[in-house]
């Protein structure tokens, strides 16, 4: 992705940090663009899968949309997208192969 698409991402978001979490009703896929957006996406070591950490993407959330985070809303996210990240940071595997560890 390049810094417009990013942008573009980025701004297409809900209004406020809560507003985001109220509504997850966004795909895998769009969860690891908007991962990418925020520049915390990883790879996994062993596939194409992403390797990204809830915590780690609801800390740069939080700096997208400048508030503080208390990382209560880490399990939120890999209860409504655990396929998009992996559970354990600084992982750099996806959790298909973080399980298989």
């Amino acid at each position: 992705m390049n810094e417009q698409e990013d942008r573009s991402i980025l701004s297409k978001l809900p209004e406020t940090f809560d507003e985001f979490f109220d509504d997850i009703s966004f795909d895998c896929n769009y969860i690891d663009r908007i991962a990418k957006a925020l520049g915390v996406y990883r790879e996994c070591d062993s596939c194409d899968g992403s390797a990204t950490s809830a915590e780690e993407f609801e800390e740069a959330l939080a700096e997208h949309y400048h508030v503080e985070s208390d990382l209560c809303r880490s399990g939120d996210l890999m209860e409504s997208y655990g396929d998009a990240f992996s559970g354990i940071p600084p992982s750099l595997s996806c959790p298909y192969h973080t399980s298989r560890r």
